[in-house]
C-alpha cells in the first residue's frame, strides 16, 4: 500500500510503536501489516497512550467456534433499522416525542435516513473489507473523508485534532465518557471470525482513536464481546451471565475511576461505572419497570452511564421479543438512535430476520450519507457475506 499524503509519514515517524515492529519499511511502500494490532494497543499502553487499565486478558485471542454470516449480516443491518427510526426523532424528549406524535412505529412519512451511527458503522466495514483487518489509521482517515450527519461534539473535535491540527490516530482522541465509539464497534468482530485478529484488541484501537476514555474503551469492549457471544454461541442467553461478564469488562478496564449521574437522572450516584450499571439493571429487572421508567430512573442520554444501563435492560427484557425492545427503546430513550441501533444489532445478532418488522427494511433505502447513493448498505452487506464465505486469512 502506497503512502497518499504526506501526513501519512508523519503519522508513522511520530508512532510510538514503530520500535516494536522491525520489519517496518519506511518508505512509500509500507507494509501496513507488519505489525499486528496487539502489538500496537502493548506499544500503546507502554507509552501511556491509553487511557484505561491494561487488562491483561485483552491479549487472549478468543477462538471463533464457527462462522455463521447471516448472523453477521443482520447484526450489522440492525444498526441501520435502529438508527434510521431513531433519528429523526433524537432532538425530542421521550415525553415530547409522544405528545407529538404518538407511539412510533416505523419511519417517519416512510423516509429512513441514516445518521452517524449507520455512516461510521459501514466505514468500519469497508475498512475490514479492504484490508482483511482493523487498521485505526484507515479508519481515521475514512472517518474525517465525508459529512457526518449527527455527529457528537466528541467526533467533530476528533475530525479538528486530526483534519485541521495534523494529529496522529492515536493523540486525536478525547477522555469522554460518550457513546460515539460504541454505536459502531460491532464490526470489529468480523476479523476474528476470519483471521488471526483479535476483537477485543481491536475494540481498544477502534475507540481510543475518538474516544480515549476508560469508560468509552470498555464500554465498546463489552459490548463487542457480547455480540461476540451471541454470534458463536447456540446456547440460551443467560441474562445474570451477560449482565455479569458485561461490566466485569467494565471493571477491569476502569479500575477504580469514579462516575457520578447526572442532575437529570432520579438516582444519585458516585462510585465504580460497574457497580452501578449491575446494581440498577438488576433493580429494574426484579421490580419489572418499563423502559420509560428506568430511563426516567437512569437517564438516558449519550452518556455512557445512561446508555450502557438502558442497552442491557432492554436486552434482556426483551430478550426473546425483539421488535417491542426496539419500538421501546425509539420511544422512551432520549438517544433513541444510538440506543436503537445498538439494539438493533444485539438483536439482529442473536434472532437474525425475525428482530425486524417487515417494513423496517423494505422501507429502508440503505444510503450511507443523506443525499448518497441507495443500496449502500445492502452492497456491503453482500460484501462481508462474501468475505466471510471466503476461504480463511491467514498470516
Amino acid at each position: 500500500m502506497s503512502c497518499d499524503s504526506k501526513r501519512d509519514m508523519k503519522d508513522w515517524n511520530k508512532s510510538p510503536y514503530i520500535t516494536h515492529c522491525d520489519n517496518i519499511n519506511f518508505s512509500c511502500e509500507l507494509d501496513y501489516r507488519s505489525c499486528s494490532n496487539t502489538e500496537i494497543l502493548k506499544a500503546l499502553f507502554d507509552q501511556g497512550l491509553v487511557n484505561a487499565v491494561e487488562w491483561k486478558d485483552l491479549y487472549l485471542r478468543p477462538e471463533p467456534k464457527k462462522v455463521e454470516s447471516e448472523k453477521v449480516i443482520y447484526m450489522l443491518l440492525g444498526v441501520a433499522v435502529g438508527d434510521s427510526l431513531g433519528y429523526p426523532f433524537e432532538r425530542f424528549t421521550p415525553d415530547e416525542r409522544l405528545k407529538k406524535y404518538g407511539l412510533i412505529t416505523s419511519y417517519i412519512n416512510g423516509r429512513a435516513l441514516p445518521s452517524d451511527d449507520t455512516q461510521l458503522t459501514f466505514d468500519t466495514v469497508k475498512v475490514i473489507l479492504e484490508n482483511g483487518r482493523v487498521v485505526p489509521w484507515e479508519l481515521a482517515r475514512i472517518f474525517a473523508s465525508h459529512r457526518i450527519h449527527g455527529m457528537g461534539s466528541t467526533i467533530k473535535k476528533f475530525l479538528k485534532n486530526f483534519r485541521e491540527r495534523g494529529l496522529p490516530w492515536y493523540e486525536a482522541g478525547l477522555r469522554r465518557p460518550s457513546n460515539g465509539a460504541l454505536m459502531r464497534i460491532s464490526p470489529v468482530i468480523i476479523p476474528n471470525l476470519k483471521a488471526n485478529e483479535n476483537y477485543l484488541v481491536d475494540a481498544v484501537l477502534a475507540t481510543l482513536m475518538t474516544h480515549n476514555e476508560p469508560l468509552a474503551i470498555a464500554s465498546s469492549v463489552a459490548f463487542a464481546d457480547l455480540l461476540w457471544g451471541i454470534i458463536n454461541s447456540d446456547e440460551y442467553i443467560n441474562a445474570d451471565k451477560v449482565l455479569d461478564r458485561f461490566t466485569l469488562i467494565i471493571s477491569k478496564l476502569t479500575g477504580d475511576k469514579k462516575y457520578r449521574t447526572t442532575e437529570k437522572a432520579k438516582v444519585k450516584y458516585e462510585g465504580p461505572a460497574s457497580e452501578f450499571i449491575r446494581d440498577q439493571v438488576y433493580y429494574a429487572l426484579r421490580k419489572n419497570l418499563s423502559v420509560r421508567e428506568f430511563a426516567k430512573m437512569v437517564g438516558s442520554s449519550g452518556y455512557l452511564l445512561e446508555t450502557v444501563p438502558n442497552i442491557l435492560f432492554i436486552f434482556i427484557k426483551y430478550l426473546n421479543d425483539p421488535q417491542s425492545g426496539i419500538i421501546e427503546a425509539i420511544n422512551f430513550t432520549k438517544d433513541n438512535d444510538t440506543i436503537g441501533s445498538a439494539l438493533g444489532a444485539a438483536f439482529g445478532a442473536l434472532h437474525g430476520k425475525k428482530s425486524f418488522r417487515e417494513d423496517w427494511v423494505k422501507l429502508l433505502p440503505g444510503k450511507l450519507l443523506k443525499h448518497g447513493r441507495k443500496g449502500e448498505v445492502y452492497r456491503l452487506l453482500n460484501c462481508v457475506n462474501k468475505f466471510l464465505s471466503s476461504r480463511p486469512i491467514t498470516s
